[in-house]
């Protein structure tokens, strides 16, 4: 009995690994909890990672809010203070985790882009000449529709090169 236990558990680890290794290697971030944020920035649009702008980038956005890309998406200023802060405390140059790292990546010391379909990283991940058919056939809406495509961007997974 003792032997098949521990082959069954061999032979699960074997089996394991490569899911282990592949979600390993994918981009991806850790899952956003803070319920504030998921609220009021979920309200209109993908919760983004704060991993994907640097910490100035967010600060810019984030107490813009009265001219929101066009919108006027002011908030109070209690849970505007908590989400500024878990904004800043996750930025691309701030954590050093691997997603964090590939978005601060093209970036020169200081550079804030306006947006995250402005970063060096995005830029180059859609500039495959592929990427208006794609657009087509997902029925992306705007740049920002990540879940267009990435079917797992609202829990952190992207696909990498």
């Amino acid at each position: 009995m003792t032997k098949f236990i521990l082959v069954l558990a061999s032979s699960v680890f074997v089996l394991a690994t490569p899911i282990v290794s592949v979600t390993a290697n994918a981009e991806s971030f850790p899952p956003i909890e803070n319920q504030t944020v998921i609220a009021e920035c979920g309200e209109c649009h993908m919760v983004f990672f704060a991993e994907m702008l640097p910490r100035k980038s967010w600060l810019r956005i984030l107490n813009s809010l009265g001219n929101h890309y066009g919108e006027d998406a002011s908030i109070d200023s209690g849970p505007l203070k908590e989400i500024i802060t878990f904004h800043t405390s996750r930025a691309s140059d701030v954590l050093n985790i691997r997603g964090a790292i590939k978005w601060r990546e093209g970036l020169n010391k200081g550079e804030a882009p306006e947006r995250i379909t402005t970063a060096p990283r995005f830029i180059r991940k859609h500039a495959d000449n592929d990427f208006a058919q794609m657009w087509t056939k997902f029925k992306v809406a705007s740049k920002a529709d990540c879940l267009a495509c990435h079917k797992g961007a609202t829990r952190g997974q992207f696909d990498d090169d």
